[in-house]
């Protein structure tokens, strides 16, 4: 058989003209809405400060306030959950065995999380579940659902694993276990519909997935929501926390916490005249539990622009009229106060007091 191979015809005018015409539409309704976004900063001299917080400081991230997610040395945790699913799928005819052994496999891990193994294990099982929920689901929906599904549920099934993907997004740059929490919500239900999908017609199916939803309900009531952010992820442990800490916070805390924030809460009081407090660095706290004003834009001091930093501050210090400033000597992310500025706060503040991490300067 002979097969002759041939350009296709090339568009019409009109179609080019179409396609133009399409393009230039897009374009502009790309480009609009963006040019008057801008025309504030343009008047008010700020498209310098727009293009250093939306292209350079984000980047200052990496540099300062990053954490690598769980690497793939805690992938066998994740057999948890992968084994008994594993077993229901190899063997269909061992659903009732499956699903008992996983319900004592679970039980047991769960009762014995207040030992930071185990704990580890089911954390990292559950920190798992997103990735390995929505390959498993990408699959399914490709292969299809189960025979009689209309069509309609792989596209609720894609819509669910998707906006879970793009959730997971949450955890980057700063991979802090805390931040897996704003995910789990979505990652339990995606796995669930993942399971239903590709075991739910078949005999003892729907129990294993019961039992795993259930483990998946009680280990953070019981483990996660009596533990503290710093430890989530690592090991369980309850932080007392018998003391009120009163004015706007309003919060239970430690009795260290409340001893050290309700000192340097004093003293700001005592000294500050002027409505503005500086707080350095990274403890925008201070100006809350103060009612004071920050008289710069800055909350974490590693998004600046080191460029004449302390020539910045220093002026918008003396425009604002600042006569206290708290400096932090424990920061979470930023470092130290730079020497030049550290020297600069120390003369124009001769005055000075410490409480816990905090050292409040003023002048009279």
């Amino acid at each position: 058989m002979y097969v002759k191979w041939c350009m296709p015809p090339a568009p019409t005018a009109a179609a080019v003209a179409n396609r133009r015409r399409t393009v230039a539409l897009l374009a502009v309704g790309v480009v609009l809405p963006v040019l008057l976004f801008l025309v504030p900063y343009f008047f008010t001299h700020g498209l310098g400060t727009l293009a250093y917080d939306v292209f350079v400081a984000p980047a200052r991230r990496f540099a300062f306030a990053s954490m690598r997610a769980p690497g793939l040395n805690t992938l066998p945790y994740a057999l948890l959950f992968v084994v008994p699913i594993g077993l229901f799928w190899w063997r269909p005819s061992w659903g009732r065995g499956v699903a008992i052994g996983a319900a004592i496999l679970l039980a047991a891990v769960w009762g014995l999380s207040f030992k930071g193994n185990y704990y580890r294990i089911a954390w990292c099982a559950f920190q798992w579940t997103v990735p390995l929920a929505v390959i498993a689901g990408a699959f399914a929906i490709r292969r299809g659902a189960r025979p009689g599904d209309s069509s309609d549920r792989s596209q609720q099934l894609f819509a669910l694993l998707a906006v879970t993907a793009v959730a997971a997004l949450v955890q980057f740059p700063f991979s802090s276990p805390v931040y897996f929490l704003y995910v789990a919500p979505l990652a339990v239900p995606a796995a669930v519909a993942v399971l239903k999908t590709r075991f739910g017609d078949r005999p003892f199916g729907d129990t294993l997935v019961g039992v795993l939803l259930l483990f998946a309900i009680l280990f953070p009531l019981r483990w996660v929501r009596p533990g503290f952010t710093w430890d989530y992820g690592f090991h369980y442990k309850v932080y007392p926390m018998p003391a009120w800490l009163p004015g706007r916070a309003g919060l239970w805390v430690t009795t260290a916490d409340s001893a050290e924030y309700t000192g340097m809460t004093a003293l700001v009081t005592a000294h500050a005249r002027g409505g503005y407090v500086y707080a350095t660095p990274d403890c925008p706290e201070v100006n809350f539990l103060t009612g004071t004003k920050n008289p710069t834009r800055t909350l974490f001091d590693f998004f600046d622009d080191p460029v004449d930093r302390t020539s910045r501050i220093l002026a918008r210090l003396d425009i604002t009229g600042v006569t206290t400033v708290v400096l932090n000597r424990k920061p979470g992310f930023s470092g130290p106060v730079p020497p030049d500025l550290a020297a600069a706060l120390a003369a124009r503040y001769p005055r000075a007091d410490s409480v816990g991490r905090f050292v409040i300067r003023w002048r009279e």
